[in-house]
């Protein structure tokens, strides 16, 4: 018994090691995209920067108010 939930913690151990690694894989490849575009656009990273917090910014405040508008 003990040593059927130490090969399952092994098993779920490994697994999370899995999706850890994919996971810093798939941020890589966001970023390399990200930087990519900007370059292509011949835009600056401060310039995205501004632009991505001004968006999660205005997410936030919209998800914020949500409830009070019955929305959620």
């Amino acid at each position: 018994m003990i040593d059927d939930e130490l090969k399952r913690l092994e098993a779920l151990a490994q697994y999370a090691r899995e999706a850890a690694e994919r996971a810093r894989t798939a941020r890589v490849a966001r970023d390399e995209a990200i930087v990519e575009a900007v370059d292509d656009q011949g835009l600056s990273l401060g310039q995205v920067s501004r632009a991505t917090g001004l968006v999660k910014s205005g997410i936030s405040r919209i998800v914020g108010d949500a409830p009070v508008r019955g929305v959620l």
